[in-house]
């Protein structure tokens, strides 16, 4: 009897449970679907980033994180800089090389501090890139902040 109990409640309950589930995925994914192409990032900055991913992309890391960093706070603590070359030589042991990469949003609170995100296209996951910028009066714009992970979820507007 309680086995018969149990498949009926199956039988009644399942079918609810599917289509509630389902009916919460289609929202969610129609909710999140945006595409940008037109992001409002300075030139000079779009090209900067443009350069240091084909760089990464051509194995050359070490490069790029120099020549991204010229002029900025980073540059000044060679440890901070040869310790993001490490931790995006691992990430590309982890998550496949880079093929490619693809601009997200660009935040711009101020006139001089701008934020931008990318998803960096590897073999096996993509990862997300954050690069933050400051306008200096003396040096225009410089790169103070380069985050990376796989936290790509984020990327998404929430719920």
């Amino acid at each position: 009897m309680k086995n018969k109990l149990i498949f009926l409640m199956a039988v009644f309950l399942l079918p609810i449970a599917l289509y509630s589930q389902e009916e919460g995925l289609t929202k969610s994914s129609k909710n999140n679907s945006v595409v940008n192409k037109n992001l409002d990032i300075p030139k000079d900055i779009r090209g900067k980033l443009n350069e240091f991913f084909k760089l990464v992309i051509k194995g050359e890391v070490s490069t790029a994180f120099q020549n991204l960093t010229v002029n900025s706070p980073i540059a000044r603590k060679e440890s901070e800089i040869n310790n993001l070359i490490k931790q995006a030589n691992r990430s590309f042991e982890i998550y496949g090389e880079i093929k490619g990469f693809e601009e997200v949003d660009v935040e711009m609170p101020t006139q001089c501090l701008l934020k931008v995100r990318y998803v960096g296209l590897h073999s096996r996951y993509p990862l997300r890139w954050i690069f933050t910028f400051y306008k200096s009066p003396d040096l225009g714009w410089i790169i103070t902040n380069i985050k990376f992970d796989d936290l790509s979820e984020t990327l998404f507007k929430a719920d």
